[in-house]
């Protein structure tokens, strides 16, 4: 019966997937979801996942069988030339590859809400291009976004990047899917 209550208040399944190279994609993907659980409660069930764990052969299950997240967070770094991240390279272009091709383009439609925040240095050339492809790739396959994609910049302020981006993503959830800081409805919620 406890079970069955518990799974009664959860408004809102969150997957927040990180592609990281050095670090700290997965470190802000932690800090979503620990502050997810803090804020929400009960009213919020909170996956994290690496992107290596989302293969070409995975992702399609992943973001659209029945008991798939409707709402995820993409926190992408970009590595290199403009590369998604070693661990992120397989689901990256396994969603642009769908997208191009045009034979699904509504794949994701109502079955997936997201956002995406961009880890990059804008003293490269291709500054968030991994991030920037997977918002398009995930737009054109029929996602809905939640917010416009924010891009951090390393070589500036990315904790400032992110922590705005944060607090933008916050207000959003809430207004999107009627959540509320501290559990949800009925008086009951997580303390911090």
């Amino acid at each position: 019966a406890a079970a069955a209550a518990a799974a009664a208040e959860v408004k809102l399944r969150v997957a927040v997937y990180y592609g990281t190279q050095t670090g700290t994609s997965e470190r802000f993907a932690r800090e979503v979801e620990v502050e997810l659980k803090r804020r929400y409660g009960a009213s919020v069930r909170v996956r994290t996942s690496d992107l290596e764990h989302v293969t070409a052969d995975t992702a399609e299950d992943v973001l659209t069988s029945g008991d798939h997240e409707p709402f995820a967070i993409f926190l992408q770094s970009t590595y290199g030339d403009g590369e998604p991240t070693d661990t992120s390279t397989d689901f990256a272009h396994w969603l642009r590859d769908l997208a191009e091709d045009g034979r699904m383009p509504d794949l994701l439609e109502d079955k997936l809400t997201y956002s995406v925040f961009g880890l990059g240095n804008s003293s490269y050339e291709h500054f968030n291009a991994a991030a920037k492809l997977v918002d398009k790739s995930l737009h054109k396959l029929g996602a809905t976004r939640l917010m416009k994609i924010h891009l951090g910049d390393d070589d500036r302020t990315l904790e400032d990047d992110f922590q705005g981006w944060r607090e933008a993503l916050w207000t959003a959830m809430e207004t999107k899917y009627g959540i509320v800081v501290g559990g949800g409805g009925g008086g009951g919620g997580a303390a911090a």
